[in-house]
């Protein structure tokens, strides 16, 4: 059989598997996220957003649906700041078992603009991460230009309860580059931050949530308190220079969001992990599982 013909099977086919595959993977949410009520699991959790508003980025979430999320957390939730997320891991401090912290990643404008008017009306803290490189000025998120903070705006926020995190000043894969420059990358961002706003950097979010042994190190000795990569719930016992987050994306709906704050987030990951290792030697699954799998990088 050709390589045409393959290609004509395998786009016939994804469609309907597609769909298959988004069912099943709502279905067992919808199970883990039952089972961790009824079990009383933790539901403490940082947020991670990026943009907020209608662009061309799936990283984008629209303001009514922030809203919407935020109305659920004022709701349903104590929404706390990292610092007591950190004191949390630390065993300094107890919170609610539903507790969440608001992030953001790269310092978008719209932050401003879009979700910092309503946090501010709701008096929520949050946690911005900025790279610095790219302020005042346009990054790239999903192939779409989207316009960064600046400074003034930044001071703003800060008067207001929200607080600001480095995210190095480039945005590179930490684990793609040397020591040495990611070194200079995380630390041009906390002094930046700390000169311009005059404020003790203490967390640090790794660009893509990717890190290794040596970055972790390296972040550690640098004095951030608190470091921010991979996805999940908290647990008790996390390592406090690789805490996870969940992120919220343009795909995630509102049923969808409220499941991943709970334990289900965590459980689904094993279970997603464990079919993948199941069919990963079994050829004419190999399709159904590359279309389930891509679900992830699409949602």
């Amino acid at each position: 059989m050709g390589k045409s013909t393959l290609m004509v099977i395998k786009t016939t086919a994804v469609k309907p598997i597609a769909k298959l595959a988004f069912l099943t993977r709502y279905a067992i949410y919808v199970l883990l996220y039952f089972a961790s009520k009824v079990t009383l699991q933790s539901e403490i959790s940082i947020l991670m957003y990026h943009s907020i508003g209608t662009t061309c980025s799936r990283y984008s979430v629209s303001i009514a649906e922030f809203r919407r999320q935020i109305d659920y957390l004022v709701r349903n939730c104590r929404v706390v700041s990292l610092g007591e997320i950190v004191d949390f891991l630390e065993g300094r401090r107890r919170l609610p078992r539903r507790s969440v912290a608001i992030t953001f990643d790269d310092g978008y404008f719209d932050n401003y603009q879009c979700a910092y008017p309503y946090l501010k009306k709701h008096h929520l803290p949050a946690t911005i991460f900025i790279s610095t490189a790219y302020l005042q000025k346009k990054k790239l998120s999903n192939n779409c230009k989207l316009s960064m903070l600046d400074w003034d705006e930044i001071a703003e926020m800060i008067q207001n309860n929200i607080d600001f995190g480095a995210h190095t000043a480039r945005h590179p894969d930490l684990c793609e580059i040397d020591i040495d420059s990611a070194k200079r990358e995380i630390l041009k961002s906390k002094t930046e931050i700390e000169k311009m706003t005059g404020k003790k950097v203490n967390y640090f979010a790794y660009p893509y949530g990717r890190y290794n042994r040596d970055v972790v190190n390296l972040v550690g000795l640098l004095g951030f308190r608190g470091a921010f990569g991979g996805e999940g719930v908290i647990h008790k016992d996390a390592n406090t220079l690789v805490i996870h987050r969940v992120e919220v994306k343009r795909s995630i709906g509102y049923a969808m969001f409220k499941m991943r704050l709970t334990a289900a987030l965590d459980w689904y990951k094993k279970f997603e992990q464990a079919l993948k290792v199941a069919f990963e030697d079994f050829p004419p699954m190999s399709l159904v599982v590359d279309v389930y799998n891509s679900l992830d990088s699409q949602n």
